[in-house]
């Protein structure tokens, strides 16, 4: 890997937005896949875009009155094709 391949990698890493009210129980257990809705499989919501993932995080944190909007970051090596 070049080292403009390492830096390209770290800039398009996705970004996962919750609250700090979450923040203990994902540095526990990680993040787990959720079931919004019985007609939805699930998952664990991403993006390549800080703005917004920052932007999901402040929505989170207004609805929920769960602390205050974070910002996650993880490699895309994090990512698994199937919940665990």
């Amino acid at each position: 890997m070049t080292a403009f391949d390492a830096a390209w990698s770290v800039v398009k890493m996705p970004y996962h937005g919750t609250t700090t009210g979450r923040l203990k129980e994902i540095r526990e257990q990680g993040l787990k896949p959720r079931q919004p809705d019985p007609f939805t499989p699930p998952s664990v919501s991403f993006s390549e875009e800080p703005r917004v993932a920052a932007t999901f995080a402040g929505i989170r944190s207004h609805l929920d009155d769960d602390g205050d909007p974070v910002v996650l970051y993880f490699p895309n090596s994090a990512l698994r094709e199937e919940p665990v």
